[in-house]
Formats: C-alpha cells, sequence, structure tokens
C-alpha cells in the first residue's frame, strides 16, 4: 500500500535491520535527507514522518506503519478507491501492512543491497478492480548529474534494460519452499514447505482447499491453505 505520486532520489538506508523502528530520535540524526528515499524497517512513528518531510526526502519504503499516524499525516481519512494524488511532500510504500511488521529478510536485504542508486518509487494504490500496486525502481548505476546542455537520456540508461533471465515464470508450491502466511491465526510469520498434500484438506471455514504443510520459524508445524501463503524464491 502507498500514497504519494511518482519520484525519484538517492536510497539511503535508515535503521540497522528489518526489524528495527524508525523514530523521530532516529530520523533527527540522519543527515542531508533533501531529495533523498529512505529505506526503514518495521515501522516509522508519525514524529518521524513529519521529520522526514520536514529535512526534504521525498520518499520512504518502510514495513508497517499505523494507520491512524497515516490518517493523522494526512490530514484526513482515505476514503477512495485509489491514491497517489496526496500533496504530502512524501511518497510512502508500505511494504508488509498496518501495525508493526518486520520487512522481510530477502526484501530488506535486496534492497539494503542497494543503498546509494537511484530509486524510482510511486505509491499510488488502488483496491479495487484492476487492482494497482506501488512500484519501486532501482537504476542500474547513477545517471549524470549534468543534463544542462540538453542531452536526453533515456528511461533505459537511468533503470538498466529488462533482461530475459530476470523472468521467472510462476511454479506451483512444492516442498522447500520459503513462505509467509497473510491470514491468521499465523499471519505474518515466516517457514517452509514440509509437503504439500495432493488432495484437498477441510480447513476451519468447513471449505476444502489445497493446503500445505509449513514449519514455522518457530519449529511448530501447521497447515496452511495455499491461497494463504506467499511464496518467496530467489
Amino acid at each position: 500500500f502507498g500514497i504519494g505520486g511518482e519520484k525519484f532520489g538517492q536510497l539511503v538506508v535508515a535503521t540497522s535491520g528489518p526489524l528495527d523502528m524508525l523514530d523521530e530520535a532516529r530520523a533527527a540524526s540522519l543527515e542531508d535527507l533533501k531529495d533523498k528515499v529512505v529505506l526503514a524497517g518495521s515501522m516509522v512513528t508519525l514524529e518521524a514522518l513529519r521529520r522526514l518531510r520536514d529535512s526534504g526526502a521525498i520518499g520512504l519504503i518502510v514495513g508497517g506503519l499505523n494507520n491512524l499516524d497515516l490518517v493523522q499525516f494526512l490530514g484526513r481519512e482515505i476514503n477512495v478507491g485509489i491514491t497517489g494524488q496526496e500533496d504530502t511532500g512524501l511518497t510512502v510504500v508500505i511494504m508488509e501492512g498496518f501495525g508493526r511488521i518486520p520487512m522481510g529478510e530477502s526484501t530488506w536485504d535486496l534492497l539494503a543491497s542497494l543503498e546509494g542508486r537511484i530509486a524510482s518509487i510511486d505509491g499510488t494504490t488502488q483496491i479495487r478492480a484492476g487492482a494497482i500496486r506501488p512500484q519501486i525502481l532501482f537504476s542500474d548505476g547513477t545517471p549524470p548529474d549534468d543534463h544542462s546542455d540538453g542531452d536526453q537520456f533515456t528511461v533505459g540508461d537511468v533503470y538498466g534494460e529488462a533482461r530475459e533471465e530476470d523472468l521467472h515464470p510462476l511454479t506451483n508450491l512444492v516442498p522447500g519452499d520459503r513462505v509467509r502466511c497473510v491470514r491468521a491465526p499465523y499471519f505474518g510469520l515466516w517457514g517452509v514447505v514440509l509437503e504439500v498434500p495432493s488432495d484437498p484438506w477441510k480447513v476451519d471455514s468447513e471449505a476444502l482447499m489445497e493446503v500445505a504443510k509449513v514449519q514455522l520459524d518457530s519449529g511448530e508445524t501447521v497447515s496452511v491453505a495455499e491461497a494463504n501463503l506467499e511464496v518467496f524464491r530467489s
């Protein structure tokens, strides 16, 4: 989920990892945020949001955000089916959901490894038919600093060209897949698929669904509907 339109700037990592929260004190300690995109961990506070905006940052990528803080930051409720037109001065991309939710480790590692590169972020979100999700694009390097001579450069010059080896076909869930649960009672928990039974199982809602046996990172083994799992593959 996100707010604010497309903006771009250099990525700055603001927290030490995906579990850490960005509060006002930490935001105040960051230097030279003008026109920068900030990467934070599990949550950002309302005071930190305001501090980032006042410091000249143009974007934030974060795991979670309190819904009330978002309303207070915007000054109003979001009551339409599409965002992206908000005039807040700060585009925000929420990677995981509302509340304090650690960003996925693989997501964090990827984003943090790109610190210093030019990031283009767009918070536009449409939750109705024809769903639109926020986007984050990164350059393969740094675009030329000076275009005062009128020279033009293409999107490919800034962001790099799509490569065939980067495109991965969708495959069925298989044992060994790294997954995250996206519904209660295991919402937000990570694990590894142990088994994918061939026949549907009756779940708590009495529906017959395809399920997977998942060993959570805590060591507990649970059965989860495949529809309630996100799969992460390298």
